[in-house]
């Protein structure tokens, strides 16, 4: 994104050329109603790049305010399709008796439309800086493995998931979600 211009490197998901922008060396994407987890697929937005060998993917992200309903979300994805695939994310807390604190991160995968792993952790107890963290997806074969940091130099591991998919594109979303009924 150092150019001001997007690379063609990048192809853009159900793109709503209104909601996403480069400032600079920053990528601003407003979080469209929708996600590609369960039955809540249409997320607009979904920037993605070919990935099919290993790779660290690393991002730094500041959302405008710390997520707050059950479906908002944003972060890193290994992307096949809307039903398998895996997503590295600040959301809202993890918990949904938990109304209030930090946020949290979760990772979470799906093969064939079925969550196959999720991961929370709650970031209540680290300290945030504007709501941004750095977030980092690591692959290696078939297992992904994330990380975070507050501060772009130490990263703490955040889980682990195993999922052989296809045709792989890696790459960043911003979620405003749906509560499903």
């Amino acid at each position: 994104f150092n150019s001001g211009k997007l690379s063609s490197a990048w192809s853009i998901l159900r793109e709503d050329a209104s909601a996403w922008s480069l400032d600079g060396t920053a990528l601003k994407i407003k979080a469209s109603e929708g996600d590609i987890s369960e039955s809540n697929d249409g997320a607009g937005n979904i920037f993605l790049q070919s990935a099919n060998s290993d790779w660290t993917v690393t991002t730094k992200i500041s959302c405008s305010r710390t997520p707050g309903l059950p479906s908002q979300n944003a972060g890193l994805l290994a992307y096949q399709d809307d039903d398998n695939f895996v997503k590295f994310v600040y959301a809202a807390p993890g918990f949904r008796r938990e109304q209030s604190g930090a946020g949290s991160l979760q990772l979470s995968c799906e093969s064939d439309g079925n969550s196959k792993a999720n991961v929370s952790v709650s970031l209540n107890d680290v300290e945030l800086s504007g709501n941004t963290l750095w977030l980092r997806l690591v692959k290696r074969g078939s297992s992904y493995t994330a990380y975070y940091s507050v501060d772009g130099k130490k990263y703490v591991e955040a889980g682990k998931v195993d999922i052989i998919l296809k045709d792989i594109n890696a790459g960043l979303l911003a979620c405003n979600g749906v509560i499903p009924a």
